[in-house]
């Protein structure tokens, strides 16, 4: 009889996979995916325009949007309405989310604060900003004296 197994580590990769196996499964990563907001970022000659999947909000009162300087940070709440009394469940699959998210984007140009406008349809978050003119150049007169 060898001294050492043959396959020595293969108790400990049997234990591996039972203790992480479902972990690493790729349907199982769904729920870090769906926690950031997918987000799209586009320029046009005029403004800059801001489009995030946020599904399952029903009121206005759950999205929070400020925007302080080039940075625009969205806040959103998705709430589960799902009240059961008296009910034992045992879930095989939760994925759909709710709860806080949040998200800062840099915007690719400056952009005028007052005419931001936002609206959300079908689970979708968008967010127009007009871009921002660039300041004027200003030349000083010299009183010159010889």
């Amino acid at each position: 009889m060898p001294r050492f197994p043959q396959e020595p580590f293969r108790a400990l990769d049997t234990l591996r996979k039972e203790l992480m196996g479902h972990f690493w499964e790729p349907s199982n990563w769904n729920f870090f995916q769906t926690q950031a907001m997918q987000t799209d970022v586009y320029e046009t000659d005029t403004e800059v325009v801001v489009k995030c999947d946020i599904p399952g909000i029903e009121k206005k009162e759950n999205i929070q949007i400020q925007l302080d300087g080039q940075q625009l940070t969205i806040q959103a709440t998705v709430e589960r309405e799902e009240k059961v009394e008296n009910e034992k469940r045992r879930f095989y699959r939760e994925e759909r989310y709710y709860g806080q998210m949040s998200r800062t984007i840099t915007l690719p140009h400056p952009v005028d604060e007052t005419s931001a406008k936002a609206t959300y349809k079908n689970g979708v978050l968008e967010i127009r900003l007009k871009k921002a003119q660039p300041p004027q150049q200003n030349f000083i007169d010299i009183d010159f004296y010889s």
